[in-house]
């Protein structure tokens, strides 16, 4: 019964840790003005977020999961695939970075477009490889243009290996 007490002891605390945000390493969701919840806009998205990847409006080619941790994310990325964000509000200072927080095993890229995937691509972004489908990493970019206003932004992954897998996607965000 001692067992039994200490053990449901160490894992109540174990769970408050988590809900602090103390359990297993992850990169620290952004917080701060503009960061709370990924609906900040009445109509669509905070561009300053996170902007989590589940929360898609559309996608081609993806699916959800969470990981052990509890974490959503987006994965089974393979070449071509894409997740699209409608109504994404940049607000009226240009935003020209963007930071990715994904899990990358295999080379290949990230593509950011705005309002149609058949425009060019405003940011390519490429690895650092995790080397594992459950350690996210910090990808970081630079937009080829300041960006205001109200968008519809697309992700589409590329990547040499067209026959895998490559990427699981947690959240992103845009800053100036």
């Amino acid at each position: 019964m001692r067992f039994i007490a200490k053990t449901a002891t160490v894992a109540a605390a174990l769970g408050g840790l988590l809900a602090l945000g103390l359990g297993p390493a992850r990169a620290a969701v952004p917080s701060g003005p503009g960061a709370a919840p990924t609906a900040v806009t009445p109509n669509g998205f905070g561009a300053t977020g996170p902007i989590y990847a589940t929360s898609y409006s559309h996608q081609s080619g993806t699916g959800k999961g969470t990981t052990a941790g509890g974490f959503s994310y987006v994965g089974w990325i393979s070449n071509g695939d894409w997740i699209e964000f409608d109504n994404v509000n940049f607000f009226s200072t240009p935003l020209s970075h963007i930071k990715i927080e994904a899990a990358q095993w295999l080379s290949g890229s990230t593509e950011v477009h705005l309002d149609s995937l058949s425009n060019a691509p405003v940011a390519t972004i490429s690895g650092p490889l995790s080397g594992n489908s459950g350690v996210y990493l910090d990808q970081n970019g630079t937009l080829n243009t300041g960006v205001t206003g109200y968008h519809t932004v697309y992700l589409r992954f590329t990547t040499p290996n067209t026959k895998h897998d490559f990427l699981n996607v947690e959240w992103f965000q845009f800053s100036s």
